[in-house]
């Protein structure tokens, strides 16, 4: 009921800006990423992994987005905009004395929406949330080490985003933004081994836009 409503929300604001926006901008935009889940409630004597990976934590690994853009401008200082897309979330673990690496990609089809903040005529700040939903995920190691992936993921997952971006000229766009996860995304019968992990990654992009 709490997604529905979040959702609903962002549509019907969708809609009041609308009614009264003076420009409507389109376009789409590609994402260079660097995505690290992070773990919380962890415990080092206990760990969050058995085997190999005991004790162990993720590191950053590159990744990548394309996604829509629809932007709806109230006036010359704010606008709202909705981003639909598809991004890959990574890390990879690293186990203790030894030289396996796990790699986790974790795939999402992804609806960022933002409050755009127009400081300058093309310097812009953005703050908003992202509702994220997990299409599939792909687990491997090297050297090939015949390991269980030890938890399930959530489908679905809220995160929030805040970046900055200057408008080169009428067409592109480039910016910097940081999104953090809100929601757990381990779905575990175990949430005292593994305590929580969120999702995060930091984005460089470019946007044409008509």
């Amino acid at each position: 009921m709490k997604k529905i409503k979040c959702i609903l929300s962002c549509f019907l604001l969708v809609i009041i800006i609308n009614s009264n926006a003076q420009e409507f901008k389109y376009g789409a935009e590609i994402g260079l990423d660097i995505s690290k889940p992070q773990f919380s409630s962890y415990s080092t004597s206990r760990g969050c992994f058995c085997g190999p990976f005991a004790n162990s934590n993720y590191y950053a690994l590159p990744s990548a987005n394309i996604n829509g853009y629809i932007e709806l401008k109230a006036n010359d200082i704010w606008g709202i905009s909705a981003e639909p897309g598809f991004i890959s979330k990574d890390g990879f673990l690293k186990a203790n004395q030894s030289k396996i690496k796990m790699f986790a990609f974790n795939n999402y089809l992804q609806l960022p929406v933002l409050f755009n903040l127009y400081i300058k005529k093309k310097l812009f700040f953005s703050l908003g949330m992202e509702m994220s939903m997990l299409m599939f995920k792909f687990i491997t190691e090297t050297p090939t080490y015949f390991w269980r992936y030890p938890y399930q993921l959530n489908s679905f997952e809220l995160s929030g985003i805040i970046g900055t971006g200057y408008s080169i000229n009428d067409h592109f766009d480039i910016g910097l933004r940081y999104s953090r996860g809100f929601t757990n995304i381990i779905r575990s019968p175990y949430p005292s081994i593994y305590g929580s992990l969120h999702n995060q990654y930091a984005q460089l992009f470019v946007r044409y836009k008509k």
